[in-house]
Parts: structure tokens; C-alpha cells; sequence
């Protein structure tokens, strides 16, 4: 009985450091994809509000 208990309680601190880590690249994720919409909404309406001649990569 002791070793089911202690499969167990490895395969459940295993699932649960699996979920951390896909917790961890989705909160990265959404941040990584928040800070380039930012930056290229701010490029977009300085492109615009100088008439098109600052746009460039």
C-alpha cells in the first residue's frame, strides 16, 4: 500500500508541475502578444498622423 500511495503522490506533483508549466507559457504568451499589438498599434498612429512618410520597417 505505502508504494501506490507514493506513485501516487509523484504522479500527481508531476501532472500539477506539468499544468504550472503550460500555465506559466500561456500567461508568457498572452503577454508577448499584448506588448507587439501595443507597439504596433502606437507605430500605426504615428505612421498616420505623419501622413504616411514615417512608416517604415
Amino acid at each position: 500500500m505505502g508504494d501506490e500511495v507514493q506513485s501516487d503522490e509523484r504522479l500527481r506533483h508531476a501532472a500539477e508541475k506539468r499544468v504550472n508549466e503550460v500555465l506559466g507559457f500561456r500567461t508568457h504568451l498572452i503577454t508577448y502578444l499584448a506588448v507587439n499589438t501595443m507597439l504596433f498599434v502606437i507605430r500605426l498612429v504615428i505612421a498616420l498622423s505623419a501622413g504616411g512618410g514615417a512608416w517604415f520597417p
